[in-house]
């Protein structure tokens, strides 16, 4: 996927390969956009308004840039074929800068699934279907966690010591959403210990929806 990064790239390239015109070029170097830090943390109007005030100009010149180009290029050659591909997916490449929620890259959920990543092939080894699905409820147990700003281990620790004389109508107490808070001040309600309360890191209230 296009990125800002890239497009600073090509067009500073490109600019770099005509001879100067105008003033108008320096103005719109103005545009070209700072580090994602500049905006991160922002709210969803604000980082919109950035967007299409840095972004979407520069995106604009990257694009007529592409289609220029493309008429000069060999329609079987591999860069044709990128440029085609870049072209093809340039209004899902606009969205980001008309939705402040969204943003410009999937790292993530890539960063998410490194974990399954590297362990793909000891997940082979599960022994058996029903040992597959046990393996993915804990894995689902511990991502569920991680999303709730609680530190797995401490986490585990907790169920696992309590689980034994819990009641089996009321499983769903040991959700990670409904100990945030518990863990967060390293004692259960009912007097159990985290083991390691400096670790859990919970967000301001437990989040219910944040699970896998």
């Amino acid at each position: 996927m296009l990125t800002e990064e890239l497009a600073t790239v090509v067009i500073s390239a490109v600019q770099s390969s005509r001879p100067p015109k105008t003033g108008h070029n320096r103005a719109n170097q103005s545009h070209v956009p700072g580090k994602r830090s500049d905006i991160n943390g922002r709210s969803p109007q604000e980082r919109r308004e950035i967007r299409n005030a840095r972004s979407r100009p520069l995106l604009g010149s990257l694009k007529q840039w592409l289609e220029e180009t493309l008429v000069k290029l060999s329609k079987k050659s591999d860069t044709a074929m990128a440029v085609r591909y870049a072209l093809g997916r340039w209004e899902a490449l606009l969205r980001y800068c008309d939705d402040g929620h969204l943003e410009i890259d999937n790292n993530a959920a890539e960063r998410s699934l490194r974990a399954v990543a590297l362990g793909r092939k000891n997940y082979l080894f599960a022994g058996s279907d029903r040992g597959g699905e046990s393996a993915a409820a804990i894995y689902s147990l511990v991502g569920t966690a991680k999303l709730n700003g609680i530190d797995p281990e401490s986490y585990l620790r907790n169920v696992l010591s309590r689980i034994a004389e819990h009641p089996i109508n009321r499983i769903d107490e040991l959700l990670p959403w409904n100990l945030a808070a518990d863990l967060a001040e390293g004692l259960t309600s009912d007097g159990y210990s985290t083991t390691r309360p400096s670790l859990s890191r919970p967000y301001a209230t437990p989040v219910h929806d944040r699970y896998l």
